[in-house]
């Protein structure tokens, strides 16, 4: 997938979806709405075209709702117009279809087919690509099932560790990221939020592997800065989750975990459970070991409907997980120590939950209404000690313990409204309550509940400027935290877009945007070193033609108020003041230069009874190497950490290069409706020995640099079966 940056949110555009069903049905049905956004598209006109000539025109109703009588071929193609802009039509070909509703969406990009029962083949131009479908990360080369791990496929984006699932977006660290779910903000939801650290520490915006699986996962997108004034806390970006509304009957077996789900459909409404495993985890217990650590984890979540019609929405959902990595020491009596970790006996634990409910009404003709309540909660815990027999031998002790946890009520209540001008409302709030609470050796556990109020609105429509169309949207926030002390910030947001041709247009972004410091350990108080405010503003110039888009931007981001914290020893501020107090220095993720090549590859072959889809594609990411400061003397005993904290980063890491690959093929039956998947994703596929993070050896009196991880093949076979429909 190709672009550049995220166009604006709402827009009507023309599409073409070609169905090709194997049966014929008398009612072909559906619904249009925006894209990403909980909006219908009322009173559009809407075609339908059948290969022998026939044409049937409607329009969508008060509720996006359209439907169409007497169809009685197994080909035809439903066309959206829009009198307002010019059609960037997509085209897909259906070789599926259990006569079920068709869930359109539109956007700057064109047409989308929403509905997930559809088997999909073909392309379509992505005018935004930070957003994927469940079916494009199931498939694109080093996604692991996991749609924030093929974000560095796009421009400005790279990762912090291969081992976690951390975004590093335009140089700003991976600590500004955020995740929401159905809109609400949440709490990091990754198994393993050690991985990748030099300290061994959880953090609270990455992990290891993410908790909510690629088979439960509905669309992903991710809003960066300058960001919709519908997000809030917004520093470089947020992960916008939705659960898949509904789940065919599946067992999955793949070297991340052993996986399995069931999903039924009673009347309308649609529900499913699915658990999963760690595959390593299973093997420990089957009595495989792998050396000296044990890694694992679980997780089981649920998805309900409990009202479902073309008026009203209610619904609810879960997740439970946990995860452990166990290091144990080594046998002192046979083996040598290769590293100071070696002597040491160091167990991490991490439990997540997630539940919610969220409500949608359709109000008046134009009008939606939602409502999302999201409790979260994550609690990490870390013991670390030294192995009596080695503490005679080297003389050597330590012992630490590390506790941290995050609990998080969100609400996220909004209303939108849109009209056939061109006209859109949307008038929201967030309020949330966090409590934060960590503790550092054998201390009393400290925390800190904060407080935030969120209102917003924003209006949008269209405006001629003599004789040029202009796309205007204004909107508003007043963000109160109160923890200790009350703050009170106000926060706006600008966007200006004009078509300079057809296929060409041109667009202007502001937003200013507060957080609160991303200071890791939670002991760090927002009290004392207050929030970071973000200035952002992009002028971005995109063109669009038959399969391609090309375009370039122009941006800035200035923060105001951002101390200079410490995590893994590494300070991971986007910028930092040099000693003369005027000068700006370069920040550890400076790199300079990235760059990406995807190629994906598809063959079909249809036979009477049995449809099979070979895919294959690769993807490189290619960035320079990071940025770290002076190496510290660990023979000073003065001296604590691996840098010399007044230096400025100016000393390189290597370049940084990846290949990935992946290969897919599939076969479904026609009649039975069972799908087998068979797929190899390969991370790290020239096994490259990528520069991670240095750290120092107490015991050898030496700093080493460590490399990320080499080649991970990830072999999986999935079997699914039709959904269970009860009338």
């Amino acid at each position: 997938m190709f672009g550049s940056l995220r166009l604006f949110r709402a827009a009507i555009f023309g599409g073409v979806v070609l169905l090709s069903g194997m049966t014929a049905y008398s009612q072909i049905s559906g619904t249009v709405s925006v894209c990403n956004e909980p909006a219908v598209v009322t009173f559009i006109p809407v075609e339908l075209s059948f290969s022998n000539g026939q044409i049937l025109k409607t329009a969508t109703d008060d509720l996006g709702y359209f439907r169409f009588y007497g169809s009685g071929v197994d080909t035809f193609r439903i066309v959206v117009k829009s009198p307002y802009y010019s059609a960037l039509d997509s085209v897909f070909l259906i070789s599926k279809w259990n006569g079920g509703e068709i869930q359109l969406c539109v956007s700057p990009a064109g047409l989308t087919l929403q509905s997930e029962e559809l088997v999909v083949k073909g392309s379509r131009v992505v005018d935004d690509p930070l957003s994927y479908k469940h079916n494009e990360y199931k498939v694109l080369p080093g996604s692991f099932q996991d749609p924030s791990r093929i974000l560095l496929r796009s421009p400005g984006f790279t990762t912090d560790n291969d081992g976690a699932n951390g975004i590093v977006f335009r140089g700003m660290p991976p600590e500004m990221h955020r995740w929401q779910l159905f809109g609400a903000d949440i709490v990091n939801p990754n198994h393993l939020p050690n991985a990748g650290t030099a300290n061994d520490l959880a953090t609270s915006h990455a992990g290891g592997v993410n908790a909510f699986s690629g088979s439960v996962l509905g669309n992903y997108h991710f809003e960066r800065n300058p960001a919709s004034i519908s997000y809030a806390d917004v520093g470089s970006g947020t992960s916008s989750l939705s659960m898949a509304d509904s789940l065919q009957p599946f067992i999955d077996l793949n070297l991340i975990g052993v996986e399995a789900g069931m999903g039924a459909t009673i009347g309308k409404r649609k529900l499913y459970a699915s658990y999963r495993y760690s595959f390593v985890g299973l093997l420990e217990k089957l009595g495989v070991g792998f050396g000296n650590e044990r890694i694992g984890y679980e997780d089981v979540a649920f998805y309900a409907d409990l009202l479902r019609n073309r008026k009203s929405k209610l619904r609810v959902f879960g997740l439970s997980g946990s995860s452990y990595n166990i290091h144990d020491p080594v046998n002192s009596s046979n083996e040598e120590l290769q590293s100071f970790k070696d002597m040491q006996s160091i167990t991490f634990r991490n439990t997540l939950s997630v539940f919610g409910i969220d409500h949608l009404f359709h109000t008046g003709r134009r009008g939606i209404f939602t409502n999302t309540l999201v409790w979260s909660s994550r609690n990490t815990t870390r013991h670390e000690e030294s192995d009596s027999l080695w503490m005679v031998k080297t003389g050597f002790q330590r012992t630490s313990y590390h506790l941290s946890g995050e609990k998080m009520l969100s609400l996220h209540s909004r209303y939108d409204y849109s009209n056939l001008q061109g006209f859109r409302m949307q008038v929201g709030m967030r309020f949330s309550i966090t409590d934060r609470q960590w503790q550092s050796q054998l201390v009393t556990p400290d925390s800190l509940i904060n407080q935030t109020f969120y209102p917003y609105s924003q209006v949008s429509g269209d405006q001629l400027l003599f004789t040029v169309p202009i796309r205007w949207t204004g909107g508003l926030a007043i963000r109160a935290d109160k923890h200790v002390d009350l703050r009170i910030g106000v926060e706006p947001y600008l966007q200006f877009e004009t078509r300079l041709t057809s296929p060409s247009k041109i667009q202007l972004r502001y937003r200013m945007a507060t957080t609160p410091n991303f200071a890791d350990p939670l002991s760090v108080s927002m009290t004392g070193l207050g929030g970071i405010r973000g200035n952002h503003f992009q002028i971005q110039y995109t063109y669009s033609g038959e399969g391609y888009l090309a375009g370039s931007n122009l941006f800035t981001h200035v923060f105001s108020k951002m101390p200079v914290y410490k995590i893994d020893d590494q300070s991971h501020a986007s910028f930092r003041r040099g000693d003369g107090g005027d000068e700006w220095l370069s920040s550890r993720y400076s790199v300079g230069r990235i760059a990406n090549l995807v190629v994906l590859y598809q063959l079909e072959r249809k036979h009477k009874e049995t449809n099979r889809i070979f895919m294959m594609g690769t993807a490189i990411h290619y960035r320079g190497g990071y940025l770290r400061q002076q190496l510290a003397d660990v023979n000073n005993s003065d001296v604590v950490g691996v840098y010399r904290p007044e230096s400025a980063y100016i000393f390189p890491l290597n370049d940084y290069m990846r290949v990935d690959f992946r290969f897919v093929y599939k076969r479904s039956g026609t009649k039975k409706g069972v799908v087998h998947r068979w797929s190899l994703d390969i991370q790290n596929l020239l096994n490259r020995q990528n520069d991670g993070f240095f750290y120092a050896d107490p015991i050898f009196k030496a700093v080493y640099l460590q490399k990320q991880l080499g080649l991970i093949p990830v072999l999986s076979y999935r079997l699914e079966f039709p959904v269970l429909s009860i009338p």
